[in-house]
């Protein structure tokens, strides 16, 4: 697979992955390449904080390539980028640094005296931008999504002492665009099917990118992705990027280029731009439900209008 990709390595800044077969042979012949380089550049290896990670290795072969390189044997999750990455499918424990980074947040801002808009804007941009980072790349656990969501609802309500004060809206409400009477916040699970929506879009259109090449030549082998019937022996994540296909049919994702309004499921999407969607939620209350409706004027007709009126209530 490399072979016919001519990749061998990862790099990004001062972060290198290198990727050899598993034997003591071809190891030795990539630290003989990467002496050479340190030797003509003057760049040697920081032995504290490099590692090398096996898979499907005997003991004593992995003894004797430890010996080869005099490197220390790393375990997973290994992270890259900031990212914590794993050959297995990733646990809610994997997420806990997500959970972490959002605490030190709130920790930092509990003395401050923030009104209702100040704490809004913090958590538009500051708390959900931190769990953009993590849904463009994972489809985080379900349990991990609803935590977040906690953590800004508590925080944007206030608190008094260990207790919450009284939440006035509903959170899907609060979700709603500006337009229709919400804060413009994204609700966590169908945000971050939004945000991975550009893995099947980068899939389908078979862009030039290094991961989608990869992908073609190991799973799709030139077939087209919504034909591609998903195999029992495939990694955890190209199974959650198959599965969105259900979420985002291929005759939406057409519309969408074309700049089409278009209905999906109890969920709406309006945008003219051809690289990604946005999706929003209808509400559950009546009060919420017509502030909704009125928003919709600048883009559905009257008829448009009834008929999701009348689909909204039948989903209620």
């Amino acid at each position: 697979m490399c072979k016919n990709l001519n990749s061998v390595s990862l790099c990004f800044a001062d972060d290198l992955v290198l990727f050899c077969k598993g034997n003591v042979h071809s190891v030795q012949i990539l630290h003989d390449g990467f002496s050479q380089f340190s030797g003509a550049s003057g760049l040697s290896m920081n032995l504290a904080k490099s590692h090398i990670y096996f898979g499907g290795l005997t003991a004593e072969t992995k003894k004797d390539i430890l010996d080869c390189l005099n490197i220390e044997e790393g375990s997973f999750p290994l992270k890259y980028l900031g990212i914590p990455l794993r050959p297995t499918k990733w646990k809610a424990s994997d997420c806990g640094i997500i959970i972490k980074k959002i605490h030190l947040r709130l920790h930092s801002w509990a003395s401050r005296h923030l009104s209702f808009v100040g704490r809004a804007q913090l958590i538009h941009s500051v708390l959900l931008g931190v769990r953009s980072y993590w849904m463009s790349i994972f489809l985080l656990p379900q349990s991990v999504s609803l935590e977040i969501d906690r953590l800004c609802r508590n925080f944007l309500w206030g608190s008094k002492g260990n207790r919450s004060k009284m939440h006035f809206t509903a959170w899907d409400l609060v979700c709603l665009p500006k337009s229709l009477g919400g804060i413009g916040f994204k609700e966590g699970s169908k945000w971050n099917k939004v945000l991975l929506a550009k893995y099947i879009w980068a899939l389908s259109f078979k862009q030039d990118l290094l991961w989608v090449k990869w992908v073609n030549n190991i799973y799709l082998k030139g077939m087209d992705f919504w034909e591609y019937n998903l195999m029992v022996d495939v990694s955890w994540y190209w199974r959650k990027l198959v599965h969105l296909r259900s979420f985002l049919p291929r005759g939406t994702l057409e519309a969408v280029t074309l700049g089409r309004k278009i209905q999906l499921n109890n969920l709406f999407c309006i945008r003219s731009l051809t690289s990604w969607v946005l999706l929003y939620g209808f509400p559950n209350s009546v009060n919420g439900l017509l502030g909704w409706m009125g928003g919709l004027k600048a883009y559905f007709s009257e008829s448009w209008q009834l008929h999701l009126l009348m689909l909204s209530i039948s989903y209620g």
